[in-house]
């Protein structure tokens, strides 16, 4: 039993969150308002939040939940400390993987799952939700260190069971973010607002 966008939806609307839907694309971006006196993470336009994708592929066989342009590498001079704290981090950690856009330096946390005949439940896409969002907020301060310095500090990883509910606010990007326009930016691959932003490497 393969899962469809609308069915993604209406979980999204039992647990009232707001997003944004793409109009043609199985596509649904949420975005996550960070309080920037708690954390110090900062997406790509050097804001304090994330736009948390989520796309359903392979015919409703397949599912992601991402967060792009989680991290910019394309100018950092410490990639290979920043993937040894990724291999590190994914060797003790459930669901989260990073992929990385060597063309763009795109450093990308996700969660993906196969659903094929199964069915996908609510509760499911939650917990693919929290252990993107918890995932990045915990790493970031090694993330950040590692591109500044070139070094892998584990012991920085932040310390908290759920960051991403507790210290997050989900808010509609449909008015924050541009809606669809956003979405279809992402889907593109089209992140190039953020070579203006504030540098991610400050520690």
């Amino acid at each position: 039993m393969s899962v469809t966008i609308d069915q993604i939806a209406e979980f999204l609307d039992e647990q009232e969150l707001s997003y944004g839907r793409h109009e043609t694309a199985a596509a649904i971006l949420l975005g996550f308002s960070l309080d920037p006196a708690t954390t110090r993470y900062r997406d790509h336009e050097g804001d304090a939040r994330f736009g948390l994708l989520i796309r359903i592929l392979e015919d409703g066989e397949f599912l992601s939940v991402s967060i792009p342009w989680t991290w910019k590498l394309a100018d950092c001079p410490h990639k290979a400390a920043v993937f040894e704290a990724l291999v590190d981090f994914q060797g003790r950690s459930k669901l989260v993987r990073f992929d990385y856009d060597s063309d763009d330096g795109e450093l990308r946390a996700n969660a993906e799952i196969a659903v094929e005949d199964s069915l996908f439940t609510s509760m499911q896409l939650r917990r693919l939700i929290q252990a993107v969002g918890n995932s990045v907020l915990e790493l970031d301060p090694v993330i950040r260190h590692a591109m500044k310095t070139g070094q892998v500090d584990m012991d920085r990883c932040a310390d908290s069971e759920n960051p991403a509910e507790e210290s997050a606010s989900l808010q509609n990007l449909a008015d924050e973010a541009g809606g669809v326009e956003a979405l279809e930016r992402l889907l593109c691959g089209d992140a190039a607002a953020g070579d203006d932003a504030s540098d991610p490497t400050a520690d």
